[in-house]
């Protein structure tokens, strides 16, 4: 029986340690993405050209589902590396999308 004892400590140990760093992880996201919102407002987050995207966006007329998906691919462009390759194929696909035709 003390063994049962045991492997219950160790697994309720295990579990507490683990939603502790969850917790943790979670409300660090949240803060950044309040500090992130904070910029954005400002007007001194992300790089100039995706927010010359977003100006066009207003400015001129494009239907509410391109609107929807450049905001959307501009979100993701600005939370990753600069520099990754996936954050290159989203601001040409951003690119694309704001000089169709």
């Amino acid at each position: 029986m003390p063994d049962r004892q045991k492997i219950e400590k160790e697994l309720e140990d295990e579990t507490k340690e683990e939603i502790k760093k969850q917790q943790e992880e979670y409300y660090l996201r949240e803060k950044q993405k309040a500090i992130e919102r904070k910029l954005r407002k400002k007007g001194t987050y992300g790089s100039n050209e995706m927010r010359k995207y977003l100006e066009r966006l207003e400015k001129e007329k494009y239907p509410d589902s391109v609107k929807k998906v450049v905001r959307e691919e501009i979100e993701r462009y600005e939370m990753m590396p600069g520099n990754s390759s996936e954050a290159n194929i989203i601001k040409q696909y951003a690119d694309w999308l704001i000089n169709l035709p």
